[in-house]
């Protein structure tokens, strides 16, 4: 059995033409014997297309965890990624992965900034209110007065 060098497919050594592709078998003549190519052809592979990261876990985790407004805008611009990339669009698809990541770091930070002006406003006002705890207290669970 021999190769087809346009397709790479099988043909019979006896085949004038490929079964495939139909493109007639290449054949030299030397001295009386006829010699076919045994070998199937190397077919050029697609280039590979850049690996583009979108971020979209960091955007799914800012929008769960940390801030949901920023991380909804890293979400969107994740979601653009891999529509360029299957258009073959890569200066875009780089353009929105950036834009994701960009969004995504800042969400973090939001919600680090979020979190810690909470805890700092919890802590204060747990202190604040410690020196005056029994009055509260007796404010929410009165005690009976003694005549």
């Amino acid at each position: 059995m021999g190769y087809c060098t346009e397709c790479g497919s099988e043909r019979p050594n006896d085949a004038k033409f490929c079964p495939n592709c139909g493109k007639p078998a290449e054949v030299s003549v030397v001295g009386q014997s006829q010699t076919i190519r045994q070998t199937p052809p190397v077919v050029p592979s697609p280039p590979e297309s850049p690996l583009v990261e979108n971020h979209l876990v960091k955007a799914i985790l800012v929008t769960l965890f940390g801030c949901m407004p920023i991380g909804i805008v890293a979400l969107i611009y994740s979601s653009q990624v891999e529509p360029a990339v299957a258009k073959r669009d890569y200066r875009k698809a780089f353009e929105m992965s950036e834009q994701a990541k960009k969004w995504a770091n800042w969400g973090i930070y939001a919600g680090i900034a979020v979190s810690a002006i909470s805890l700092i406003a919890l802590i204060l006002f747990l202190t604040a209110f410690m020196g005056d705890a029994e009055k509260y207290i007796s404010l929410i669970f009165p005690q009976p007065h003694k005549w």
